[in-house]
């Protein structure tokens, strides 16, 4: 088959529930709901996103442990899951919730 193009389209829809939480999340989390918005905006057709924490600080412009701390809230309040890739260094997958996006 063809291989598959990871190219992030221009459009992310959310569910209006998970808008009206994700509002919520801004006020309880900002950088939760900051790293959120970065990671809707780069995701695949699949919902994820292949990069390091230290990319995903670059993204954000925070340090790599606010991004840790960032990535914890997300994964504790189930907006994302991480896949851990095999191999050496920070790189996973972070996968977000399709009920989100």
């Amino acid at each position: 088959g063809a291989p598959v193009k990871n190219k992030p389209g221009h459009f992310v829809m959310t569910e209006r529930k998970a808008h009206e939480a994700w509002a919520g999340l801004i006020g309880r989390k900002p950088r939760a709901a900051e790293l959120l918005h970065i990671l809707c905006a780069h995701m695949s057709h699949q919902n994820a996103v292949v990069v390091s924490q230290k990319t995903l600080a670059q993204l954000t412009g925070r340090s790599v442990e606010t991004v840790k701390r960032a990535v914890r809230d997300l994964v504790a309040e189930r907006w994302i899951s991480v896949v851990k890739l095999n191999g050496p260094g920070t790189v996973n997958a972070y996968v977000v919730n399709d009920r989100v996006a």
